[in-house]
């Protein structure tokens, strides 16, 4: 059957009065005063190519900071972000390792703000290839919105949407307000698809709810009141629902027509992911939306001044050792740490990121939650690589102890990369270990 959905630009006309008129403002120029360095320790690893970790633990005069930093080439051939979410649905939220496990991400951090009632869902947008996998709100109350385009150019800035589905049989069309997002009113009418999860709302908040199915450009099934739709994963499938008059004109066996659009253009994204309020505009310190004051655990993502960089970053907070910053003071060490611009995610207890080196059987939490440990959330900023195996390249010599004592012995471990930080097996007779500098022999490793 011809498929039915369009996804187009949103008249030029409608956008531009919209862009114009409404767009955020940003606030009185922002300056915070850096806490002088007592000390500070760094350490770094490449993950694989274009990917590489940093821990820093920097003493200042407040206290100390635990920051955890993803660097991402936005010009390595075989380096990507993508969204993740739970396979099993957005509403069924998950863990950040346990999305990198199930995704074959190498690193990931949390994502976008998300209400938790009636059912979890993001507060912006999430896209992935052209999929918009959840809308962005009204621009009237817009947040902004991290992107990467089809052409590897990065940006932070606030997206408008377009979303129509139009009875072809009848005539009618209606505007939907949102894409898997609900509300506890189900005032306005919500579009859930496959990513939603296997099943509608139904009857479970409201018996006037009203679920129109449509299936491949037709209505399938229309209930109002009744029990959940279960949303097929083949074809194009997707519910709309609302609790009012909006779909009475919808009817069984009826030709439908869906339009998705969104400025920038939806097809011209490759990745996208919500987040609370601009904290670094163009060098600048900033903030335009949500404001979670105070000394908080943060996560952000931003882009250095030649958008050649991506940076993710977390710093750990409500925790006896490390008290966390504020909003400002986090787009300040952003820039410190060589972004140009950026945008906070969400964070305090939802502050967490990841990493699963190739040599790796499980990721690695390498922050410190708040909450003892991780806490599930909605939606993931996953980084992905694709870098092929090719000949040795290193050795790596890892032991579990750098100090050593007369009379002791250690153990050394030896692992073989490539130049892409792909592990490679190596042959442990072709393995020759001596020492230097000291009075010591070894017995094989």
């Amino acid at each position: 059957m011809k498929k039915r959905t369009k996804k187009a630009l949103v008249s030029m006309l409608a956008a531009t009065a919209i862009f114009t008129s409404t767009a955020p403002v940003l606030a009185n120029k922002i300056t915070v005063n850096m806490p002088r360095i007592i000390y500070e320790s760094a350490n770094s690893q490449n993950i694989s190519s274009g990917i590489i970790h940093e821990n820093i633990r920097r003493f200042t005069e407040s206290g100390w900071l635990n920051i955890n930093v993803i660097r991402i080439d936005l010009t390595d051939e075989y380096t990507e972000l993508k969204g993740l979410i739970n396979p099993n649905g957005i509403p069924s939220r998950d863990k950040v390792s346990s999305m990198i496990e199930k995704s074959g991400a190498v690193a990931a951090i949390n994502g976008d703000y998300f209400n938790y009632q009636p059912l979890p869902s993001s507060l912006g947008t999430l896209i992935n290839d052209g999929d918009l996998i959840s809308s962005p709100i009204g621009f009237e109350w817009a947040l902004p919105t991290f992107y990467i385009t089809n052409s590897d150019k990065a940006n932070i800035d606030y997206m408008d949407r377009k979303m129509v589905a139009t009875n072809l049989s009848k005539g009618n069309q209606v505007i939907i307000d949102s894409v898997n997002k609900v509300t506890e009113e189900f005032s306005k009418v919500t579009l859930l698809n496959k990513h939603w999860g296997t099943s509608s709302i139904g009857n479970k908040f409201h018996p006037d709810l009203t679920e129109v199915l449509i299936v491949d450009g037709i209505v399938a099934d229309k209930r109002t009141g009744g029990e959940a739709f279960e949303i097929p994963k083949s074809g194009e499938a997707y519910v709309l629902a609302v609790r009012n008059t909006s779909l009475n004109n919808f009817e069984i066996g009826d030709s439908m027509y869906l339009e998705l659009a969104t400025v920038p253009d939806l097809d011209s994204i490759k990745f996208a992911i919500g987040g609370g309020s601009i904290i670094l505009k163009n060098g600048e310190l900033s903030l335009t939306n949500i404001n979670s004051k105070g000394n908080e655990p943060r996560t952000g993502i931003a882009i250095n001044r030649d958008s050649t960089e991506i940076i993710l970053a977390t710093i750990d907070g409500r925790d006896s050792s490390f008290k966390g910053v504020s909003q400002e003071m986090f787009g300040a060490i952003l820039r410190d740490l060589g972004a140009y611009n950026a945008v906070n995610l969400d964070g305090g207890g939802s502050t967490t990121m990841a990493i699963k080196p190739k040599d790796e059987d499980k990721p690695i939490v390498v922050n410190k939650p708040s909450d003892g440990g991780e806490r599930s959330v909605v939606n993931a900023v996953g980084v992905f690589s694709n870098a092929p195996v090719e000949e040795l390249e290193y050795l790596k010599l890892s032991t579990d102890d750098n100090k050593m004592f007369i009379d002791t012995t250690r153990t050394i471990k030896v692992k073989g990369y490539d130049k892409n930080y792909n592990p490679i097996d190596l042959d442990e007779s072709e393995i020759k270990l001596s020492a230097a500098g000291l009075e010591g022999f070894f017995e094989g490793n």
